[in-house]
């Protein structure tokens, strides 16, 4: 034990103590320092490169606009025209063969189609009107349920009369779908 009112107490070990600890605060807060540096570098990139990005997304988004308004107005523009083709091409489709032969199967042996006045309608539809010539109204009748069965609509006689040989002519209307 020392008894001494002043101990000699070994200072060195503790300065070495405290100067390991300060060199290695400052390499820790060096250290610190440059990552904080190079993070705020790489943030300030990021921000201008978000920055860019949004500048480019608003460009995009304009160009959509500007391209959808030209694909619009195209559209419009260009859409009689392709309506008009459209119609010519089912109108030159449509198999007119068909539809007189199945009228001709129709039709009852003493009966005859006087005049036929076909109108194309929308689509795939065609309006039929025309006159026959039966010699009674059995033959009509007759008619009329042949053109049912051959899947023809709205079937209806607009007018009948006698001619001058004792034959019913009547006018027919009715629809018929064609095939395309």
């Amino acid at each position: 034990m020392n008894l001494a009112t002043n101990p000699v107490r070994n200072r060195r070990f503790f300065y070495l103590l405290q100067s390991i600890l300060l060199v290695g605060l400052l390499v820790i807060s060096s250290f610190s320092g440059v990552l904080f540096v190079s993070f705020r570098v790489k943030a300030k990139s990021v921000r201008s490169s978000l920055a860019d990005l949004d500048r480019l997304t608003t460009a995009a988004q304009q160009e959509k606009r500007k391209y959808e308004t030209e694909n619009d107005l195209s559209s419009k523009k260009l859409k009689k025209s392709v309506d008009l083709v459209n119609t010519i091409i089912l109108k030159k489709s449509f198999s007119w063969v068909e539809l007189l032969s199945q009228l001709e199967n129709a039709l009852p042996d003493s009966s005859f189609i006087l005049s036929l006045s076909p109108k194309i309608g929308e689509d795939t539809k065609v309006e039929l009107t025309f006159r026959v010539a039966s010699p009674n109204i059995q033959e009509l009748v007759q008619l009329i349920n042949n053109l049912k069965d051959l899947n023809f609509h709205q079937i209806k006689v607009m007018s009948e009369a006698r001619d001058e040989r004792g034959q019913l002519v009547s006018e027919i209307y009715l629809k018929y779908e064609r095939t395309v």
